[in-house]
């Protein structure tokens, strides 16, 4: 199920959000982290453009949207 994440985090006012995404739990292809995928490299290099999301606080509180079979990792700055 999807749902949202909220942060109270004082002191902070802005966030990078890098996701880890697939389209199933058991997914073995189709997996992205920032916007980025192995699949199809043929010398493990990662291909796609990277995608960083930002958000701002609001009213002391940050909210992040979490689709199924994601993770995130949020880096906070003031």
């Amino acid at each position: 199920m999807s749902g949202t994440v909220n942060i109270t985090l004082s002191g902070y006012s802005h966030a990078q959000i890098y996701r880890l995404t697939a389209p199933t739990y058991q997914s073995t292809s189709g997996v992205t982290f920032a916007g980025q995928t192995f699949d199809g490299s043929k010398d493990g290099v990662i291909q796609g453009a990277q995608t960083i999301e930002s958000i701002d606080v609001s009213d002391g509180i940050f909210q992040i949207p979490m689709p199924i079979t994601s993770a995130a990792l949020v880096i906070f700055t003031k």
